[in-house]
């Protein structure tokens, strides 16, 4: 099985979609990751900032999900359900570092799930 065959199977939860991780998650999708489950139930602020998900009033997973089905048609998203590893972020301080650190992370668990 290729790397990209690893990555199309392979599934990650992601407990929050704010912050470094819904910018990990955006980099885990376009790199072909093919599900997620997102257990987030907090409302997207109104006001967010560009890496994370902005859609006041939605829950976070909801808009999450209508972004990565944007960037990758072919991509599962789901509420609940197995995954083969957990992204775990640190909260940011909501300043650009948290794209940063979305890429490295993204780009670790990348390498991880494609072995």
């Amino acid at each position: 099985m290729s790397g990209q065959e690893r990555l199309l199977a392979a599934s990650v939860g992601v407990p929050d979609a704010s912050g470094a991780a819904a910018a990990a998650v955006l980099y885990l999708a376009a790199a072909g990751v093919g599900r997620f489950v997102i257990t987030d139930s907090a409302n997207a602020q109104p006001d967010g900032v560009a890496y994370e998900v902005s859609d006041g009033g939605r829950p976070r997973w909801e808009a999450l999900r209508d972004r990565l089905v944007a960037l990758n048609p072919d991509v599962q998203v789901q509420a609940a359900g197995h995954v083969d590893r957990t992204l775990a972020c640190a909260p940011t301080d909501g300043s650009l570092d948290a794209i940063e650190n979305g890429s490295l992370l993204a780009a670790r668990l990348i390498q991880e799930l494609a072995k």
